[in-house]
């Protein structure tokens, strides 16, 4: 049973890393949105080689009627690196 997808991709810095999606009936929203990217420099042999971030929808309110809207929970260009 296929859970999710992964794409690769580069950040407007030129670095890859994998944009995904993990889909399920027990997520709030059924999916997650991640991305994985590899460590610059390892401090440590036993640190990690890549970090997964992800990011959690949040209701934003617009214009002057209180209506809110759901923003896209991963945007590729504000990725930090």
């Amino acid at each position: 049973m296929n859970i999710g997808s992964g794409w690769k991709k580069t950040s407007q810095a030129g670095k890859t890393y994998i944009s995904g999606v993990i889909q399920s009936p027990f997520l709030p929203d059924g999916e997650m949105r991640f991305a994985i990217f590899a460590v610059d420099e390892k401090k440590s042999e036993n640190a990690p080689d890549y970090n997964i971030v992800w990011n959690k929808a949040k209701p934003k309110t617009e214009g002057t009627g209180g209506t809110t809207v759901t923003t896209d929970p991963f945007n590729d260009d504000a990725i930090p690196f």
